[in-house]
């Protein structure tokens, strides 16, 4: 899992 899919899953889109 990279920062931009573990963001996505925290905080709904953050990291994309």
């Amino acid at each position: 899992v990279d920062p931009g899919e573990s963001t996505f899953i925290d905080e709904g889109a953050t990291g994309r």
